[in-house]
C-alpha cells in the first residue's frame, strides 16, 4: 500500500483508452468494477488491412519475427 502522505486519494473513474472489453479485466480485477470506460465498443475499430483472427474479439496475439528496439526509456519492435 502506497503512503497517501497525507493527501486525501482520488480515483480517475473513467478510461478512455483501451477497448472496453479489455478495459473490462482491469475494472473488475483492480477497481472492483469502478473504472468505467468512455468510449464505446463500436468506437474502436479492429485494424484495417489485417486478417483479424477472431472478430468477436478485440484482442489477437501475433506472432513478430523481429527485434526489441529502444528509443528514449521506451521499447518497441518496428515490424
Amino acid at each position: 500500500m502506497v503512503d497517501s502522505g497525507g493527501l486525501m486519494p482520488f480515483l480517475l473513474d473513467t478510461q478512455y483508452r483501451s477497448h472496453p472489453v479489455i478495459a473490462e479485466f482491469s475494472a473488475r480485477t483492480f477497481y472492483a468494477g469502478k473504472l468505467k470506460s468512455g468510449i464505446k465498443n463500436e468506437d474502436r475499430k479492429q485494424i484495417r488491412g489485417l486478417p483479424w483472427p477472431n472478430h468477436q474479439s478485440p484482442i489477437a496475439f501475433l506472432q513478430s519475427d523481429g527485434q526489441e528496439e529502444e528509443e528514449g526509456e521506451s521499447k518497441y519492435n518496428p515490424t
